[in-house]
Formats: C-alpha cells, sequence, structure tokens
C-alpha cells in the first residue's frame, strides 16, 4: 500500500486539528468558524479599514462614524448575524441605555452607510439594506413620539444658571450664558468669535452652520459691560479668551462639557442643553410681540415663505436693535 504524500497528510493533521479546536468552542461559536473557514460567510470586521479610508467626510465625522460602526463590527460577529430582530434589539438596548433619538438615529445611519459600502463592494449581494426596514423606523417614530423634545429655560432659570455658574467661580462660563440669553447664538459660535468680530453695536457671526446662520446681531444694552470687559481681557483676539480647541479644532467642547454638569447638578434633564437659550430667547422675542421674520433674523434661522425666504434682503440692523431690546431677564444689572 502506497504511503500518503507529505501534502496530503499535512491537510488530514489540519483538518484533525481544526476540529479539535472546534470541539474547544461552544456551539455557537463553532458555527460561526466553520462557516467563515468554509467560505460561507464574512467576518463583519473584515472590511471595516476599507471602508473607514473611502470616507470623504470631515475628520470629526469620519472619527465618530467610525466608533459607532466598530461597536456594530463588535456585536456582530458575522455579517449573517445582522437580522432586522437582532438590529430591533439593538435599539431597544440603546434605549435602555438612555440614548437620545438623536443618537439612536446617529448610529443608525452610520450602520447604514456601512451596509451600502458592503452592498456597492458586492460583499454583500442583497439589495435589502437591514437597517432601513420599515419596522425599524416605525419603532423610532413610536420612540420619538414618546420623547420630549428639547425645551426652552425660561428667564428665571437663566439667571439661576447664570449665578450658579458664578458660585463655582466660572466667570468664563458666566459670561457665555449671559452671552447666549441675549443673542441666541450657538454655543460653537460664540466660542468661536474673534474680536474684530465684535463692536460696541454689533456681532458678526461668520461661517455658521447653515447660509441663514451668517448673521449680524445688535447688542443688547445689557451686554455693552460684559463685551467691553471681555474685550479688554481677551489675550488670544477671541472674545472668550482662553478656551482650549479640541483636535477638532472647536473651542466649544469643554466648556460645553462644564455647562452640561452645571445644568446636571441643577436638577434639568436632557431635554435642557446649552441650545435652549435659543429658544428661550426666541421664545422671549414672541412674547414681546416681536414679528417673526425679526426673530429668524436675529438667531439665523431660515425664513419659510417665499416672500421672506427667497425676496426680502432681511430686517435692518435698526429693527432687530429695536425687537432686541423688548428682552427682559431677571439679572442684576437688569
Amino acid at each position: 500500500m502506497a504511503q500518503k504524500s507529505g501534502a496530503v497528510e499535512g491537510k488530514e493533521v489540519l483538518k484533525d486539528n481544526f476540529y479539535e479546536y472546534l470541539d474547544s468552542k461552544t456551539a455557537e461559536e463553532g458555527k460561526i468558524i466553520n462557516s467563515v473557514v468554509l467560505g460561507n460567510n464574512s467576518l463583519t470586521r473584515d472590511h471595516f479599514d476599507t471602508w473607514k479610508k473611502q470616507l470623504t467626510l470631515a475628520p470629526k465625522t469620519i472619527d465618530q462614524m467610525s466608533r459607532d460602526v466598530d461597536a456594530l463590527v463588535t456585536r456582530f460577529t458575522t455579517l449573517d448575524e445582522i437580522s432586522n430582530e437582532a438590529i430591533l434589539d439593538l435599539v431597544a438596548e440603546l434605549e435602555r441605555q438612555g440614548k437620545g433619538i438623536s443618537t439612536i438615529k446617529r448610529v443608525l445611519g452610520a450602520y447604514k452607510n456601512y451596509w451600502h459600502y458592503l452592498q456597492d463592494t458586492r460583499i454583500v449581494t442583497s439589495d435589502i439594506n437591514p437597517f432601513e426596514h420599515p419596522f425599524l423606523h416605525s419603532k423610532i417614530k413610536r420612540t420619538l413620539k414618546g420623547n420630549t423634545k428639547r425645551q426652552a429655560f425660561t428667564a428665571l432659570e437663566t439667571v439661576e444658571l447664570w449665578q450658579a455658574a458664578k458660585d463655582k467661580n466660572d466667570e468664563q462660563l458666566a459670561d457665555l450664558i449671559m452671552l447666549a440669553a441675549y443673542t441666541g447664538a450657538r454655543i460653537n459660535e460664540l466660542c468661536s468669535l474673534q474680536l474684530k468680530d465684535v463692536t460696541t453695536d454689533v456681532i458678526r457671526i461668520r461661517k455658521s452652520k447653515t447660509a441663514a446662520g451668517d448673521r449680524e446681531i445688535p447688542l443688547h444694552s445689557q451686554l455693552l459691560p460684559l463685551i467691553s470687559k471681555l474685550q479688554n481681557q481677551s489675550t488670544d483676539n477671541h472674545l472668550v479668551t482662553g478656551l482650549s480647541s479640541n483636535k477638532y479644532g472647536d473651542r466649544s467642547n469643554a466648556i460645553g462639557k462644564r455647562f452640561g454638569r452645571l445644568k446636571t447638578e441643577g436638577g434639568f434633564d436632557r431635554t435642557l442643553v446649552f441650545h435652549s437659550f435659543r429658544k428661550t430667547l426666541i421664545t422671549l422675542l414672541e412674547q414681546a410681540g416681536v414679528p417673526e421674520n425679526f426673530s429668524c433674523d436675529i438667531v439665523g434661522h431660515e425664513k419659510g415663505t417665499i416672500g421672506y425666504g427667497h425676496y426680502s434682503g432681511g430686517a435692518s440692523l435698526a429693527n432687530k436693535k429695536e425687537a432686541i431690546e423688548k428682552v427682559k431677564y431677571p439679572f442684576p444689572c437688569d
């Protein structure tokens, strides 16, 4: 009887060792390993690096999407584990962790992007994207109805937060709260302001997130002492001086977290955030009888009507100045 060749013998040893290896695993682990080795399945992580390299988004967005998708490929070892039921379970788990609807939508958006890439590269041959299943979107809509949308701080709550920052000797944060209260500007807009953007009459917001966001905000008379103080204190040509930037050049990140801790300590829930000061100003303008188009021009909102949205050059600075002076807070200086 002829002896087996070295190659054949080697294959049998490898085969025996493979089955011994499978015996040491759980049934579920064995099923996954066997299917991948036999070529019947693909590891979810196998294509993560190539997907990430082909993204052409802002660095901060890429980093966030990568963190989200990394959680996906860690949770689901192989592609065939990703099913409608598994995704619904994942959404339910995110809800139990206290994740808001915007976070859940962001996570699912990243997952959807990864799956589209797998379809485009023919790693996945099905035209169905499990992250676009109608049942999933129905669940998100039901969750959205159950969630309370972001609310506005009252004028009194705004002053209480300002005072709480002062009590913590966080003058920087107190100043930022007052600026937001009288301008309705976003936190990143305020933290990006340079001295050249601010005069004794107006704050100029440049490079906002929307076209309507680029605007001139007249200075409320109650802001004048604060603006003068900040201009004199500045050591880096920024109105709010001394803020550190993160790796994306965002000067608002650290102080935004300080505000988050401050408002949580004050007993405010997640429906109230720094962005809520925009809603506060809009509410106070409305209560003072200010026309909606004037408010839109002050805070940088798009105007929906054809006349105002497409043909109007916007409210004059004098119009906006008259409007914003109607806003009152119970600050000690008021």
